[in-house]
């Protein structure tokens, strides 16, 4: 085991924890890719503790990224990541994928009429495109029924209010709304 870096594993109640200490690097690699492999294996739900890793290299998060596409739907969780191993994840772009989250989007605004907008996300796709846009379908006459069409990787709903667009989109959810009584879905 590297000099700096620790991990414990307690079995309860037919999950695992995992608790890493330390710095996640090659030196500890088949120790972590074992451990992960071990308690998959013996438990039905496994969490890895991150809150002790004072930092994690790429084999650190293949590691990690293994484990999670071995694990069925829900059996998997990273919990206590630091700011330092979110902003690896962040620059490793799996954020999503390790964490369950999406990173925040920042958006812009282009008007083309004055009763149509498009919102567009500043961050891309590695082919230029934006990562996701939001089109303002509503008439012009100003009455209460302009709704926000969010589109991301061919999927579109419709949403009452743009904070509501915004929010699916950044959790990568354009089919799915949190006011099913205000959407109404398709696919494109």
């Amino acid at each position: 085991m590297g000099a700096d870096f620790d991990l414990a594993v307690l079995k309860q109640n037919g999950r695992s924890t995992v608790f890493m200490l330390g710095e996640i690097d090659l030196d500890v690699k088949e120790l972590i890719d074992d451990t992960l492999l071990s308690a998959q294996q013996g438990s039905a739900d496994v969490i890895v503790d991150l809150s002790g890793v004072t930092f994690i290299g790429s084999t650190g998060i293949t590691a990690l990224i293994r484990a999670r596409r071995r694990a069925p739907e829900g059996q998997f969780d990273l919990v206590g990541a630091t700011e330092s191993v979110r902003r690896v994840f962040e620059m490793a772009d799996v954020v999503g994928l390790l964490l369950g989250e999406s990173p925040s989007l920042t958006w812009h605004q282009i008007t083309y009429r004055s009763w149509w907008r498009l919102w567009m996300t500043v961050e891309s796709t590695q082919d230029g495109a934006p990562m996701a846009e939001i089109v303002e379908v509503g008439p012009s006459d100003g009455a209460d029924s302009t709704r926000y069409r969010p589109e991301m990787n061919g999927q579109t709903a419709l949403y009452r209010s743009l904070d509501d667009a915004m929010r699916a989109t950044r959790a990568g959810k354009a089919t799915a709304a949190s006011d099913t009584e205000g959407t109404e879905r398709r696919n494109t």
